[in-house]
């Protein structure tokens, strides 16, 4: 009786879901525009290689001569046969070239979801803090209020006869006005929060394929990374894994297959041709034959061949230039990854701690009037900066690592 009314609490409860960094990566992969195109266009010039993988359709004419014969022709235009397997190779490349392409695009629009993703994280996480500093201010404001009412009466006692610091006098005025405007400018600072996360989450819902305003579940922090890999490593995976790279390099074969091809056009078009000639009230006869084309202007296929050979060196400049702007973009990202790593620990272990105890610190001196009003507020101040600090290089430290994993291919 008892595991039943448990399953059925199960059922009745609330359930609370997170929306997990997977979840977005997966959502924005199989939905997003722009990487069905790009796999649209990689199964079009799949399909056109299975069409150039046949020959041409033969040629079919009737022929009537006046009064007495007809004339029934079929010819077929055959290539030389390595054309037809150098066109297939070139075509070939050329749809590897398009997968490349396919898997930037992809790796491109992911990139663009984990960074919203992650500044809507650490907009959240402000969100909360700064709620926190304004209540903070609120709750500082009244007690000014009331120590200010309680004393409006009374004067100051004179130098000569003031007393310790834990029996100062307690702030006036000019106080709870400075509190007013220190909450103005985080309660200002809350909204322009509000209005970032109202942005970030229509861009995460439409980068998954949703609505603009649909209600997102709680995010889940995701866990901050460290580089495990050397630079050597790094520079390796990024030459076998980058998109870019490949797509380059299979196009450098494919205007390598067209160059060869471009060579082929000289080589002779066989057309084998049959004619059945009915004649009327006379024996039929067959004739048959075959043509072939001239390479006679050979300047057009000199042409032809420059053009593909240029197309190629270009192509192998361009990925030598990719690669050397890449590798240069690593380096920065690397190097800079493991500094800021070592700066994101040091504020998370050290200093907002630090800086959170003395808030606290000041808070109970200020209570049992041990420092005045502007003490806590610079307090108050100093944690909101840091807290602000450290959650906008929380941000860029994940965006960093995020666009080192696009350029790289893999995730690390």
């Amino acid at each position: 009786m008892k595991k039943i009314l448990i399953f059925i609490l199960l059922l009745v409860a609330p359930k609370t879901w997170a929306l997990t960094l997977d979840d977005v990566i997966k959502r924005v992969a199989n939905t997003h525009p722009a990487i069905a195109a790009k796999q649209f266009e990689a199964k079009a010039t799949k399909a056109k290689k299975g069409a150039e993988a046949w020959l041409n359709d033969p040629q079919a004419m009737i022929e009537r001569e006046e009064g007495r014969q007809t004339n029934y022709k079929i010819s077929q235009e055959i290539p030389f046969p390595t054309t037809l397997i150098t066109k297939n190779k070139s075509i070939g490349y050329e749809y590897k070239s398009k997968l490349g392409d396919l898997s930037e695009t992809e790796r491109t629009k992911i990139f663009e979801a984990k960074k919203t993703y992650y500044e809507l994280v650490a907009n959240q996480k402000q969100i909360n803090h700064q709620s926190t500093v304004v209540a903070s201010y609120d709750q500082l404001i009244n007690s000014l209020k009331q120590q200010y009412e309680t004393t409006a009466d009374k004067k100051l006692p004179a130098s000569g006869d003031m007393e310790k610091p834990s029996t100062m006098p307690i702030s006036g005025m000019s106080d709870i006005l400075m509190a007013k405007t220190k909450r103005a400018v985080a309660e200002t600072n809350l909204h322009d929060l509000k209005h970032q996360k109202g942005f970030l989450e229509a861009k995460l819902n439409l980068l998954m394929g949703q609505p603009a305003s649909k209600p997102l579940d709680a995010l889940s922090e995701p866990p901050l990374k460290r580089l495990g890999k050397s630079d050597s490593e790094l520079e390796q995976v990024l030459l076998n894994n980058n998109a870019t790279l490949a797509s380059l390099k299979w196009m450098v074969q494919k205007y390598k297959a067209d160059q060869s091809l471009a060579r082929q056009s000289v080589l002779p078009t066989v057309t084998p041709e049959w004619t059945y000639n009915k004649i009327d009230d006379e024996k039929n006869a067959q004739t048959f034959g075959i043509g072939f084309n001239v390479p006679l202007w050979l300047n057009r296929n000199a042409s032809q061949m420059k053009v593909a050979t240029l197309e190629k060196y270009k192509t192998q400049k361009e990925f030598e230039a990719k690669t050397l702007d890449l590798k240069t973009e690593l380096y920065y990202l690397t190097n800079h990854a493991r500094e800021h790593y070592s700066i994101i620990n040091t504020y998370r272990s050290e200093i907002l701690p630090t800086a959170r105890s003395a808030t606290n610190m000041a808070q109970t001196a200020f209570e049992v009037s041990l420092i005045p009003a502007n003490n806590l507020m610079e307090k108050l101040v100093d944690y909101n900066e840091m807290a602000k600090m450290y959650w906008d290089m929380w941000a860029d430290y994940q965006t960093e690592y995020a666009l080192l994993e696009q350029l790289v291919g893999e995730n690390l």
